[in-house]
């Protein structure tokens, strides 16, 4: 049993063959903060305990500070990995180039707006040509037609 905030709780301890004496592993209680109010709540000794928590904090134990150290690195790598991965499945998810974009303003063109540009002033030019040799009179283009 230790002795905790005035309570008594039972408590995982090891023996330290350096400092003679019995260090304290892992003591069997919850504190925290519930409705604004500090909870403090001691485990009972029971076969859950003995038989589950136990083995797993002594195994927790052995593994050395390399090893603990090695195993939180492969984490963050996987975890920034899948996070790369669902970076990179939204870019090539994402709707593709819908066509021409033209930045008029900032005197920026794709090459196809310019050939429609081209072709659109082409159209303009012969219709305004044609505007001008229908305007002097008759002649073999602008014949009446009779329905």
């Amino acid at each position: 049993m230790l002795s905790l905030f005035g309570e008594q709780c039972w408590a995982l301890r090891k023996w330290n063959d350096a400092e003679r004496r019995y260090e304290v592993v892992q003591p069997f209680r919850w504190a925290g903060i519930v409705n604004g109010k500090l909870v403090r709540e001691f485990m009972p000794l029971n076969s859950v305990i003995i038989d589950k928590v136990i083995p797993i904090i002594r195994q927790s134990q052995d593994v050395s500070y390399w090893q603990r150290w090695l195993a939180l690195r492969a984490e963050r790598e996987r975890i920034e990995k899948a996070r790369e991965d669902r970076i990179e499945a939204n870019i090539r998810n994402a709707s593709p180039w819908a066509g021409p974009v033209s930045f008029a303003a900032q005197r920026m063109r794709t090459s196809l707006i310019d050939k429609k540009i081209e072709a659109i002033k082409r159209n303009w030019d012969r219709a305004m040509y044609m505007q001008r040799i229908l305007r002097r009179g008759h002649s073999a283009f602008n014949k009446p037609v009779l329905n």
